[in-house]
């Protein structure tokens, strides 16, 4: 038989025996129109078509209990145990009419094994802790329509990351000034105070029981101002290196222990 096929109305193949046709479809939302003409050696015609909604299905992550400072930027990223929220964005159309996410059935997996707590009709978000084991957490989810004729599939791949802890200068009036960072070495000439900012542990209120932070001046303890804020005031006409270390651990989560130290350089002689 003699088959001429065509998308969205254009001729793009015609010949005896091509009984297959490679479809490139459009974009989300999109339909596609394939048809298709046999004419049989016997003679007589037979018209078919056929409408094509691609489905698309993508992930989004959050780590929602990681602390970060005030007004940060970046992304807050989980460290060892961390609670995470992956959130399914299903783009599944009925002609040009989009599915309402909540009627589509979604089976999530963790790491290769079928969540079947977490999965199921109009279950679109996922929350889990990062699993201390691996090394990296991965997460896939098959969303699909409730007739099973629509289906999609996604994964992507989450690991932990450890405590960053960093020194800012603190002022009393201006507060903490973000564009400085200081991990191993800072020079003062005049009293000083230091913010301790421990990026992505686990508790977005560090002053929680949970939180634990010792602080040390040249091996000896020292206690804070406040939590997280220490004065360093040199002596008049003197000079020298201190060493201002800390150590934070999140009591309830294992392996969340990170331990720092500023090196000090102070000169006071020309002042």
């Amino acid at each position: 038989a003699l088959l001429t096929w065509s998308v969205n109305g254009k001729e793009v193949l015609s010949g005896v025996g091509e009984l297959t046709l490679r479809v490139p479809l459009g974009g989300e939302g999109s339909v596609t129109r394939v048809g298709v003409v046999v004419r049989p050696n016997e003679g007589g015609t037979v018209r078919d078509q056929i409408l094509i909604t691609p489905a698309f299905v993508s992930l989004v992550w959050e780590a929602t209990d990681t602390y970060v400072p005030p007004l940060y930027k970046g992304k807050a990223l989980p460290s060892e145990g961390g609670l995470v929220r992956v959130v399914a964005l299903p783009s599944f159309y009925s002609g040009t009419t989009p599915y309402n996410p909540k009627t589509i059935n979604y089976q999530w997996s963790i790491n290769g094994e079928r969540v079947k707590a977490l999965s199921g009709v109009g279950k679109q978000t996922l929350e889990t802790k990062l699993n201390y084991f691996e090394n990296e957490n991965i997460i896939e989810v098959v969303a699909s329509t409730f007739d099973g004729l629509q289906s999609a599939e996604e994964s992507l791949s989450i690991a932990p990351t450890r405590i960053n802890p960093r020194f800012y200068i603190y002022d009393p009036l201006l507060g903490v000034d973000f564009s400085k960072a200081f991990t191993k070495r800072v020079e003062i000439t005049k009293p000083t105070s230091f913010v301790y900012e421990p990026y992505y542990i686990s508790n977005k209120d560090i002053t929680s029981p949970n939180i634990e932070t010792t602080w040390a001046l040249n091996g000896l303890p020292v206690e804070p101002d406040e939590y997280r804020v220490i004065s360093m005031t040199p002596k008049p006409d003197s000079s020298g290196v201190g060493t201002l270390s800390v150590t934070i651990e999140q009591t309830k989560k294992y392996l969340q222990k990170a331990e720092s130290a500023l090196q000090i350089v102070f000169n006071t002689k020309n002042n």
